[in-house]
């Protein structure tokens, strides 16, 4: 009887499948889908009003930076599990703490979990996807080398303009104390400026871990839900699939001359959302409170919630409005700031000069 393992080099034996004519034969009934096709384009038009409606951008899903596609986020996973009856169940599959580097960090500490996520229904295992995470991301591997000002020991250094001297400046929106320093000064610019190994790396272990279960989670929801399909493109672009009745008898048609196809229609409320998020990065957490303030005054929660272009389009004038403000009102905040550091420097000069 021929074997169905194959030797290894190493010694390691790689089980391999049974011989074609040992497996059962395949029926036609393993070849029919298990939905029919109404039940197939209920799924999916129940699916996409699932996207439109409810799931909330920013929220369930966003866009994440240097990518076009809306991406799932835990919160949207955790929506589609509810909705779906789906109990995730969490396996380990591997786990490595190395919290001295002594071991397999290799002279640096080292931190790596890899989750599957199993999610069952009535006992049925209808999806599972795995996700890992790692201290070597460079997320959490490095930290930013941010200067340190000689004088109150903290990170507020920004660079001066040069029409008001140049230099450095310890930044008092920042935290700093205002002193000034001129450029090429060795206790600023001896100070590594990109980016250095993190010193607390355990204090991101739990971070890891939730990392990893979160992918494992969004991976396999996209498979149990089929949601990949919700996004991979623009939510408007969906479109529900009207099902005919079926016919009494099936008649064979010839086949149609194959016509160009239309290019797709773009979506003025799939730019607006994407402009409407733009607005807000520039308002900054601290001032988030005035974005959602606006939106509240047009009778919406999130952007992606405007029914009326006309709407949206005056909503997203007063908020341009309000931004161009706020970010006036800072620049003014800044450039008082960094000329009040100058005549501080120049004032003792003067009185010394005048005596």
């Amino acid at each position: 009887m021929k074997s169905n393992t194959i030797e290894e080099p190493a010694g390691q034996q790689l089980v391999v499948l049974p011989p074609v004519e040992a497996r059962r034969g395949v029926t036609v009934e393993d070849l029919m889908p298990v939905l029919d096709l109404a039940a197939a384009v209920r799924r999916h038009n129940f699916m996409t009003e699932v996207a439109r409606k409810l799931m909330v951008s920013g929220v369930d899903f966003g866009v994440i930076p240097g990518t076009t596609k809306p991406t799932l986020l835990k919160p949207g996973a955790e929506r589609l599990c509810t909705l779906f009856g789906l109990s995730p169940e969490l396996h380990e599959v591997t786990a490595i703490e190395d919290w001295d580097g002594q071991g397999e960090g290799h002279g640096e500490p080292l931190f790596y979990y890899h989750y599957r996520v199993r999610l069952v229904k009535n006992g049925i295992l209808l999806g599972e996807g795995d996700g890992s995470c790692s201290s070597r991301e460079s997320k959490f591997r490095y930290r930013a080398a941010e200067r340190k000002c000689p004088k109150c020991d903290k990170p507020a250094i920004i660079r001066g303009r040069e029409e008001y001297g140049g230099g450095w400046l310890c930044f008092g929106k920042k935290g700093g104390c205002g002193a000034k320093f001129r450029a090429g000064d060795p206790a600023i610019e001896a100070q590594p400026a990109d980016r250095v190994a993190n010193p607390d790396i355990a204090d991101v272990v739990n971070t890891i871990q939730k990392m990893a279960h979160k992918r494992a989670l969004v991976a396999a929801v996209l498979i149990a839900t089929n949601a990949s399909e919700f996004y991979a493109q623009d939510l408007e672009d969906l479109e529900v699939i009207d099902l005919p009745a079926a016919p009494a008898e099936l008649t064979v048609k010839p086949a149609a001359k194959p016509q160009p196809a239309a290019p797709a229609p773009s979506s003025p409320f799939a730019e607006m959302i994407t402009q409407f998020g733009e607005l807000k990065a520039r308002l900054g957490p601290d001032e988030e409170h005035a974005y959602y303030a606006v939106l509240s005054e047009f009778g919406v929660r999130h952007a992606n919630q405007f029914d009326d272009l006309g709407k949206a389009r005056a909503a997203y004038r007063k908020l341009a409005e309000k931004v161009r403000k706020y970010e006036a009102a800072r620049q003014a905040e800044e450039d008082a700031e960094i000329i009040d550091a100058a005549i501080e420097e120049i004032m003792p000069a003067e009185e010394g000069a005048a005596l």
